[in-house]
């Protein structure tokens, strides 16, 4: 917002190069704009594709919880 009204402003910014290789192929959302301390932070939400993944019949899941720090698990047992 620029004097009460909505407006699409440019701006300069540092992207990785992972980054830039996700949004590459990504279709962009909405985008926050938050100051921490001297420096702004772009909160970006996007929309990617889900990855195909093959099943070879193993299966591990893991959950990094709230109350437990990491809980895995391994369809082998």
């Amino acid at each position: 917002m620029i004097n009460g009204k909505s407006k699409r402003i440019s701006i300069d910014t540092f992207m990785t190069d992972k980054q830039k290789q996700l949004f590459a192929n990504a279709k962009l959302r909405t985008m926050c704009i938050v100051n921490k301390g001297s420096k702004s932070v772009a909160q970006i939400v996007y929309e990617v594709a889900a990855p195909e993944y093959t099943d070879a019949g193993k299966v591990m899941g893991i959950d990094l919880g709230i109350k437990c720090l990491a809980v895995s698990y391994i369809s082998e047992g």
